[in-house]
């Protein structure tokens, strides 16, 4: 099966027709390397395998080393390389000088659109070639053309001057570091420089960053103008919790050490202590400090460990020194805000019942630049069990840390996600409390996950792990598997030994290419082996639809159905359930392209379990990008798809576009889910929403009934939207969908002013999750 330029391809080099071995067969590589413009000889080549024109990293040191004829001279040089990957990647070189005096030298490259990397560099002497490295992780990628071009002054200084732009809008900081790059450029001209040209960089990671320097301006916390209302309010609390921070420390900068215990100290809500452990601290520096600030402050306790245990035997160093009735973890060089706790102390006491509440958070430079807002969503199981979102801060009740016996040895990397995992084995998942403020500023330096994916690869190891262990006790009926390129994991539900009949209801009205289409795709396609398709002719005219939908009257797993009559999309879908004879219904428009084997067997082992009520699949338009993605309630007024338009090769926001979720709803195009619970709720609404919305207004009655909703980025179809039915665009049918509009608010309202799974700090105008303006 050809392997698709896709998120979520994960199948493995063998299984593709991918060599096992790039050193027996160097002269492939060699001859894909050929095709590049750059002119360049491939001369060796690691833990990289390629079919001939695909590639795919298959170990931890890939390298392709790339060697001119002859060394070009020194000079300002563009080096531009196409490449398409099917997961997050850091490309990068080390450049090799024909002076064996010159030392190589690192570089890396600068992410547009369209999968182009570029990097501009002043080359001080004669370059002999370079290694490339094309991820940190295992990933199929295809380079299209590599090219090194020399540039002129004109180009070189127009690259400057946007790049000048940008670090002006970063503010004063980030322009005067931009300058000190620039003189080392002028001054020192002997000197090897570099800089990212962004013209025509991502534009949507610009306007989210720009967006979230506005939204701070708003939101921030000032003291001035804040801690009068929080003291206030502190002393309305009922219950004021002490709070205790568990911090281990090993050897970190002592100038980051020092900052994160003042962002403690400069907490608006003064009932906390601060518990350190030192493991084995070997910097004088850092010995002193933790010293110093204990003697100046009762509530810093501090642990000095003889022997380094490494991250979760601190950390249970510390929690012997804990009081408080609440814990949260603090890295020793990432930053509280200033009103971290008293966020956290009111929710507590606000729900005596929660026992685990969360922040959002972002990162900080070294410099103390915030970029990259986690605005995440409130509860969602299923998010959870592909990646700890939940991240920082987490606060949990001392007494459940204690009887779970604090962070178990060996899952260092992830032990906080592994302690999440079984803190959600004992408690309700009512007693898990979002608070949508960012409170945490998530340090990014060298060799920090907040820096770059890929890292800490035994971090990731961890994880599935502690998941693999969470999964076996709590009973879960998957498999926890890898998902290719991304450092996220993969639930998959299994299937009982005789698999379900699933009803496959396909509307349809004449044509009959699109049907064909539909039919044909799924039957070549899905590996589900028990299905019954029925389909509702509604007045199709066409004689090639009639001779079609009579050929299929003959084939034992199809029913055709009539429903005559103006179209109601509602209405006839309810027939086609009454006469379903499947355990399972697939709503399925005629639209519809099956386009890899395991989409149905993906979102039927989701619909099996007992606390789902719908299951939704990942649509692509026929371009690729992005047509479905899950529905957030309230966007443009009433409901819209997030990430609509978006690359269909994108992670999107925070890797929300490859992990499956909860969702408050989504679309009826392709919709799975168990006969007896569609019956429960009344099946679509045929009166008021014979056309639109009637999907979500279906997912918003089952999630009100107490079921989740489902969205899996591992059913993928294409979905040719409208095709055959046509856009809302005449009197008649926006005067229909206008009056549809109406009856979701009427019936609606508050719901929609909120989605569960969609920050209210993040736009609703538009998909993108973009920080409110």
């Amino acid at each position: 099966m050809a392997v698709s330029k896709g998120p979520n391809t994960t199948d493995r080099p063998e299984e593709e027709g991918l060599r096992a071995s790039a050193a027996d067969d160097l002269a492939a590589l060699q001859a894909v390397a050929a095709s590049w413009t750059m002119n360049a000889r491939l001369d060796g080549a690691s833990d990289i395998v390629t079919d001939g024109k695909r590639m795919r990293v298959t170990g931890r040191t890939p390298r392709l080393a790339l060697r001119f004829p002859r060394p070009i001279r020194a000079g300002w040089y563009k080096i531009e390389l196409d490449m398409w990957t099917d997961g997050f990647t850091k490309p990068a070189a080390r450049l090799h000088f024909a002076d064996a005096r010159t030392e190589p030298v690192d570089i890396g490259f600068n992410k547009l659109p369209n999968g182009i990397y570029r990097s501009f560099l002043k080359i001080p002497g004669r370059l002999e070639g370079f290694d490339f490295a094309p991820s940190e992780t295992e990933i199929l990628f295809e380079i299209g053309d590599f090219r090194v071009r020399r540039v002129g002054i004109l180009e070189l200084a127009g690259a400057a001057w946007r790049q000048a732009r940008k670090a002006w809008r970063k503010g004063p900081r980030g322009f005067t570091a931009f300058l000190g790059d620039l003189a080392g450029i002028v001054f020192r001209p002997k000197r090897f420089s570099s800089f990212r040209d962004t013209s025509g960089g991502d534009r949507l990671a610009e306007e989210r960053r720009e967006r979230y320097a506005s939204w701070r301006q708003h939101n921030d916390y000032n003291d001035q103008r804040d801690r009068a209302a929080y003291e206030a309010r502190l002393k309305g609390m009922k219950r004021a919790p002490t709070i205790s921070i568990i911090m281990p420390v090993c050897d970190p900068e002592p100038e980051l050490l020092a900052a994160t215990i003042a962002s403690v100290r400069r907490q608006v809500y003064p009932k906390w202590q601060l518990c350190i452990a030192d493991d084995a601290s070997t910097r004088k520096e850092v010995l002193d400090l933790l010293r110093h600030v204990a003697a100046g402050d009762s509530r810093i306790l501090v642990r000095f460990r003889e022997q380094r245990g490494h991250i979760s035997r601190a950390s249970n160093t510390a929690l012997q020194c804990a009081t408080g009735e609440w814990i949260i973890c603090l890295d020793h060089d990432d930053l509280l805000a200033p009103h971290a706790l008293a966020e956290l102390a009111l929710a507590m006491d606000a729900d005596p019942h929660a026992r685990l509440i969360y922040s959002d958070e972002d990162k900080i430079t070294e410099e103390g630049d915030r970029f990259e807002p986690h605005f995440k969503p409130d509860w969602s199981p299923d998010l959870f069990h592909c990646s700890n979102y939940l991240n920082h801060i987490s606060a949990f009740r001392s007494q459940d840390v204690m009887e779970l016996e604090g962070w178990r040895i060996g899952y260092e990397g992830s032990q906080d996600y592994d302690l999440l995992c079984r803190l959600i084995e004992r408690i309700p998942t009512d007693a898990v409390v979002h608070v949508p403020k960012v409170l945490y500023h998530w340090r990014a330096v060298a060799g920090s996950t907040a820096r770059a994916v890929g890292e800490k690869s035994y971090a990731y190891d961890a994880g599935l792990k502690a998941l693999k262990d969470h999964v076996r006790r709590a009973g879960i009926n998957a498999d926890v598997r890898e998902v290719g390129g991304f450092p996220f994991y993969h639930l998959t539900y299994r299937l009982p030994e005789e698999p379900p009949l699933v009803s496959l209801i396909i509307p349809t009205r004449d044509s009959v290419d699109l049907l064909r289409m539909a039919v044909t795709s799924i039957r070549e396609k899905t590996a589900y082996p028990n299905v019954e398709f029925v389909i509702v002719d509604n007045g199709s005219e066409d004689p090639a639809t009639l001779a079609y939908l009579e050929e299929l009257r003959g084939e034992a797993d199809v029913r055709v159905i009539a429903y005559p009559g103006p179209f109601n999309y509602s209405a006839i879908n309810n027939l086609a359930v009454a006469e379903a004879r499947g355990e399972i219904i697939a709503l399925v428009n005629n639209d519809i392209e099956a386009i890899e084997p395991d989409w149905l067997s993906e979102m039927v082992g989701h619909a099996l379990r007992p606390e789902v009520g719908a299951v939704g699949a990942k649509l692509h338009f026929a371009d690729g990008r992005i047509q479905h993605a899950g529905v957030i309630v309230g966007l443009g007024g009433v409901a819209g798809h997030g990430h609509l338009r978006f690359p269909g090769e994108s992670p999107g926001y925070f890797g929300r576009l490859v992990m499956t979720q909860n969702m408050s709803a989504v679309t009826g195009a392709v919709l799975v889910m168990r006969k007896v619970l569609f019956e429960e709720v009344g099946g679509l609404e045929e009166e008021h929403l014979k056309v639109a919305l009637n999907d979500v207004d279906l997912c918003l009655r089952l999630r009100k009934a107490g079921y989740l909703v489902v969205w899996t980025p591992f059913a993928r179809l294409v979905h040719h939207e409208s095709a055959s039915r046509g856009y809302d665009q005449d009197t008649e049918k926006r005067a229909r969908f206008n009056a549809e509009i109406a009856y979701m608010r009427e019936t609606w309202g508050k719901t929609l002013a909120g989605d569960p799974y969609y920050s209210p700090n993040l736009d609703l105008a538009d998909g993108k999750f973009l920080p409110m303006p």
